[in-house]
């Protein structure tokens, strides 16, 4: 992936910036900066959601690729990412076609091993019953991402409302997984530096 920006935003929230970077498979990007200097911004600009000229990906430019293609290559998790009203498999892997050749991976996936000491993969998760804490949905919710197998992962403060035993451990599994693709944690916590091979600072 190549970025090439000079700056961040439009009208009166444009900020001035310095980004000329290219990013391979392997590396592990800490987005860092103050509240309104254009983190929130960058990722619309990975993500497509607001388009920009300045970002390739594998030589190709962002804007000439199909949306749907997009969102199978670039997965975005944020810190209150979607958890739907089904069993943890059904959550992870949402193709039903697949589940029965993931389903012994998803039960031993280690990231899940505190979910699965008193619960199993057809446990039903429901939103409007506090059955599962916030640490708890965001490890399924990553495992969900990670099973995706995108080209680029961005994580959005995904740590920012849950457990430092959680959060250390699905940065462990960040690590692990890092030659499998490009990885961008936006974060004020410095956990993200202890994994991090460059930084970009707004």
């Amino acid at each position: 992936m190549e970025i090439d920006l000079d700056y961040i935003g439009a009208g009166e929230f444009l900020r001035t910036v310095k980004i000329n970077e290219t990013f391979n498979k392997g590396d592990i990007v800490w987005v860092k900066g103050d509240s309104g200097t254009g983190k929130s911004t960058l990722v619309k600009y990975l993500t497509k959601f607001r388009p920009i000229e300045s970002i390739k990906y594998n030589g190709e430019d962002m804007m000439d690729l199909a949306n749907e293609d997009l969102r199978e290559r670039v997965i975005y998790l944020s810190q209150q990412s979607s958890i739907y009203n089904a069993s943890i498999l059904d959550n992870i892997i949402i193709d039903k076609n697949k589940q029965g050749q993931m389903k012994n991976k998803v039960q031993n996936e280690k990231l899940l091993a505190p979910i699965f000491a008193n619960k199993s993969v057809d446990t039903i998760i429901n939103p409007a019953v506090a059955n599962f804490s916030g640490g708890e949905k965001q490890r399924i919710a990553f495992a969900r991402a990670i099973y995706r197998d995108p080209d680029v992962l961005i994580l959005d403060e995904i740590t920012s409302n849950i457990d430092d035993k959680s959060a250390r451990e699905i940065y462990a599994r960040v690590n692990e997984e890092r030659n499998k693709r490009i990885t961008f944690i936006i974060s004020h916590d410095d956990l993200p530096g202890e994994i991090s091979n460059k930084e970009i600072t707004l």
